[in-house]
């Protein structure tokens, strides 16, 4: 009552009013202590709570695309497919990415909580475009170190064409040069499939020279204008196109 909230107890003859003010585990009196125990209490705390939730989340995303990565890397580096015919659950073969991604999983505790079966469904980070997406990337890194290995070295680009399954034309780029062991390297740029011809050949190949060297100038922190510095010269004349 009163005496309690506003005026304060006195009568310490009648001690045992107290624990009839107390009451009960239900009582108004507990269920306060309680809410005041619990704010005192950092660690309670919904912020606390949902921060916690956060890092966890954090490590277990950081920890399924780290697998997915991994995979990915094998596969490419053992020129191997992904897909497989059926990549359902019941499938006894799913492909090589998901059968690969189950196998490192098999090893390693901390991966099998977090992927695969174990992953959300939105967040499995094994979806085709997810793979392609990883693929992009890698091959990003692969030409960014290719062009900081050749620097403002000398080099010269190899193209090549073949046919297909589907008969259509597929150029390969492959860039020369020599790296800083004196060891002549041949490195594979990419496989596009375009119409050849041999005015948007030379408006391809052109393209991709100039990207080059204007990626080569940016990591030597020079200002160069690529268009002054083609401008005089003749690149016609340091292209040869070899048919097989």
């Amino acid at each position: 009552g009163d005496a309690i909230v506003t005026e304060g107890f006195t009568n310490w003859r009648k001690r045992e009013r107290l624990q009839v003010h107390v009451g009960a585990h239900d009582s108004a009196h507990n269920i306060a202590l309680g809410k005041c125990l619990a704010l005192m209490n950092e660690k309670s705390h919904i912020a606390v709570a949902l921060s916690k939730q956060t890092n966890e989340a954090q490590i277990e995303y950081r920890t399924r695309l780290t697998a997915s990565i991994d995979v990915i890397r094998l596969l490419l580096r053992q020129g191997l497919p992904f897909r497989g015919h059926d990549e359902s659950e019941k499938s006894k073969n799913q492909g090589n990415f998901l059968e690969f991604l189950e196998f490192l999983s098999d090893h390693n505790e901390s991966i099998q909580k977090v992927v695969l079966t174990n992953a959300p469904e939105n967040l499995k980070l094994t979806s085709p475009q997810i793979q392609k997406d990883i693929v992009s990337a890698i091959a990003s890194e692969i030409r960014e170190t290719i062009i900081s290995e050749i620097g403002d070295g000398l080099f010269s680009i190899l193209i090549d064409e073949s046919r297909d399954v589907s008969v259509k034309e597929q150029m390969a780029i492959v860039l020369r040069y020599v790296d800083d062991k004196g060891c002549v390297m041949y490195t594979f740029l990419f496989c596009k499939t375009w119409k050849v011809c041999l005015t948007l050949l030379f408006d391809k190949i052109t393209n991709i020279f100039e990207f080059c060297i204007f990626i080569i100038f940016y990591i030597n922190f020079k200002v160069y204008q690529v268009n002054i510095f083609f401008a005089p010269i003749d690149i016609k004349s340091w292209l040869r196109h070899c048919w097989l």
